[in-house]
């Protein structure tokens, strides 16, 4: 049984401390700090360290109800057992504070596909529910006809690095103002670098471009339109200040039905 341990511990602590490649982080880049009573339905999943026996925060999510958070599917698509996923909620920070619930279940989208990421939506539920309050609240998700045009004033909210030349998360939660781009124009800015972009992503980035944005540790985080969330951070380009280049989000109403059937 301990051998059984050791094996999965060594791999647990491999896929949490793996970078996945470059264009497939997310953090937010030039952002404001901001307080979890602005965004209480920010979240962390923590991923347990048995080498160091600690949960370290692993990606970000939002809270849509009182036992589920939304993140992507590529932060929870490990191998690992339940127990060593818990949630951090009701806290600025991502390492302390808060009330720390344990995962009871994960929902990975069926037809996420971890080499495109397309479709890169999860789920992770507790069995104790939320105590909510001005700190801990959940957001609604956009609906499957909830109508987002271009050019729209959205927010990024997260933990993730916030410094190009750093690979240290940001400890307090930070918040971005974008836009959102047509993802026809998002997929021809991509395509020059061999990647591709469709109508389940949302890309967001500053008008006529500019440094700041998403870019490693906010891959799940929500973007919110209107209190709504509307994306989930899920890839960029390698030079997150890269100004020539969008961030991509999966287009959340495109998944609506899906999440609301499991996310119960």
């Amino acid at each position: 049984m301990s051998f059984i341990i050791l094996i999965l511990c060594l791999y647990s602590v491999g896929i949490s401390g793996r970078r996945l490649p470059e264009h497939y982080q997310g953090r937010i880049i030039n952002g404001d700090v901001t307080t979890i009573d602005q965004y209480p339905s920010a979240a962390v999943p923590l991923l347990y360290d048995c080498f160091i026996n600690v949960y370290r925060e692993f990606c970000g999510a939002s809270i849509i109800n009182s036992r589920t958070i939304l993140t992507a599917a590529h932060c929870i698509v490990q191998h690992v057992p339940i127990s060593y996923w818990q949630m951090r909620v009701g806290s600025t920070f991502s390492n302390r504070g808060g009330v720390v619930h344990p995962a009871s279940k994960i929902f990975i989208y069926p037809y996420y596909n971890s080499r495109t990421e397309d479709n890169d939506i999860g789920l992770i539920q507790t069995s104790v529910p939320f105590s909510f309050n001005s700190l801990v609240s959940p957001a609604r998700i956009a609906e499957w006809n909830y109508y987002l045009p271009d050019g729209e004033p959205v927010t990024a909210v997260g933990w993730g690095m916030n410094d190009t030349s750093s690979h240290i998360g940001s400890d307090q939660l930070r918040k971005i103002h974008l836009n959102t781009i047509n993802w026809k124009l998002c997929d021809t800015i991509f395509q020059k670098i061999g990647l591709s972009v469709d109508e389940n992503m949302l890309c967001i980035g500053i008008p006529g471009g500019g440094v700041g944005g998403q870019c490693g540790g906010d891959s799940g985080s929500p973007v919110y339109h209107n209190d709504v969330i509307v994306g989930v951070c899920s890839w960029g380009h390698e030079e997150c200040d890269n100004p020539n280049f969008p961030h991509v989000n999966m287009l959340v109403s495109r998944y609506a039905y899906w999440i609301k059937d499991n996310a119960k």
